[in-house]
């Protein structure tokens, strides 16, 4: 699910976006670690559960509002993480991280395109 960082009441962050597009070599890595099942990805948390979000991934229960417009600026929508540092606590089933990864929109798509990719190419193969 797409991770909203509006908010109104938090003062504007000025200057350029320090979010750098993946390569391509990293979108691969994405993909195939989430067909792997080593990753859990905000995109995979369902709508009635969005507010588990800062008890899944916790840092974002520490971030101040200044950290949160950088993240709207810099168009940080998605988060993940990978299972293997999951904290040895679950919150309603979800594992729980100390840390996070994040991707703005346009990577999202292409980690999105690279994965049916690689499920075409696997079904073709199969």
């Amino acid at each position: 699910m797409k991770l909203k960082v509006d908010d109104p009441d938090i003062v504007e962050v000025s200057g350029e976006s320090r979010y750098q597009p993946l390569s391509q070599a990293s979108i691969t890595e994405i993909a195939h670690l989430y067909l792997e099942d080593r990753l859990l990805a905000s995109w995979d948390i369902p709508k009635r559960d969005l507010k588990l979000l800062p008890s899944i991934f916790l840092p974002l229960l520490y971030m101040t509002d200044f950290q949160r417009k950088d993240m709207q600026r810099d168009g940080i929508t998605y988060l993940y993480a990978d299972k293997e540092d999951a904290l040895p606590v679950e919150i309603e089933g979800y594992p729980c991280f100390e840390t996070l990864r994040t991707l703005n929109a346009d990577d999202y798509e292409r980690v999105r395109v690279e994965i049916s990719r690689i499920k075409q190419t696997m079904d073709y193969v199969a």
